[in-house]
C-alpha cells in the first residue's frame, strides 16, 4: 500500500502538480433541478448528416455556464404527462424569418452503474419531428490546469459523457 501511494505521489510530482485532486461534484442532474442544459444534450445528438457523434463529453459545470456551448439560452421545465417520470427540459430558438426550433429531453431511468437513459426529441423547420434517444453518464475526472503562475495542478470536474445513442423504439 505504501509503495503504491509513493508511486502515485511520484507520478503527480513528475507532472508538476502541487496538490492532490479533490473529488469533483456537481449539483446538476436530469431528474430534478438544477437540470443539465438541453443544449449540451442536443450536441451529443449531432447532425443528421453525420454518421457518428463527434461530441463525446463535456466538463459539465464549465459547459453549463459557458457562452460557447450553452450560449445562455433559456430553457423551461415542463411537467411530464406520465405521472412519476422526470419532467421535460426544453429549449427553443427563434431563427431568421421567425422560424422556431425546439429540443427537449426527459430522464427515463438510471441504472445502478450511473447510466442515465434520456428520451429526446427535436422539431422545427417544417413538419420534422425527430427522436435522439441516448444514454449518458456523469463521472468524476481530473485534468491538468495551470494557475496564474503557470504551475500545474489537478482540477477535479464532473464529466458528462455520451455512453451511446439508442434506437428510436428503445422506450416502447
Amino acid at each position: 500500500m505504501l509503495r503504491c501511494l509513493t508511486s502515485i505521489c511520484l507520478l503527480i510530482g513528475l507532472i508538476g502538480c502541487e496538490k492532490p485532486a479533490e473529488q469533483a461534484t456537481t449539483d446538476l442532474g436530469f431528474f430534478e433541478a438544477p437540470f443539465v442544459h438541453p443544449a449540451l444534450v442536443e450536441m451529443f445528438g449531432g447532425w443528421m448528416s453525420d454518421r457518428d457523434p463527434n461530441v463525446m463529453a463535456f466538463d459539465l459545470d464549465e459547459a453549463q455556464d459557458s457562452n460557447q456551448i450553452a450560449r445562455a439560452l433559456d430553457f423551461e421545465v415542463i411537467p411530464n404527462e406520465v405521472p412519476g417520470l422526470a419532467p421535460w427540459v426544453q429549449m427553443s430558438e427563434t431563427h431568421s424569418e421567425n422560424e422556431v426550433t425546439y429540443f427537449k429531453y426527459s430522464a427515463i431511468r438510471q441504472d445502478i452503474d450511473g447510466i442515465i437513459y434520456l428520451k429526446c426529441y427535436s422539431w422545427g423547420g417544417g413538419s420534422g419531428y425527430w427522436s435522439h434517444h441516448m444514454a449518458v453518464q456523469i463521472v468524476n475526472d481530473t485534468q491538468i490546469r495551470y494557475d496564474e503562475n503557470d504551475l500545474a495542478y489537478e482540477h477535479p470536474y464532473s464529466m458528462l459523457k455520451l455512453v451511446g445513442h439508442l434506437p428510436s423504439d428503445f422506450f416502447e
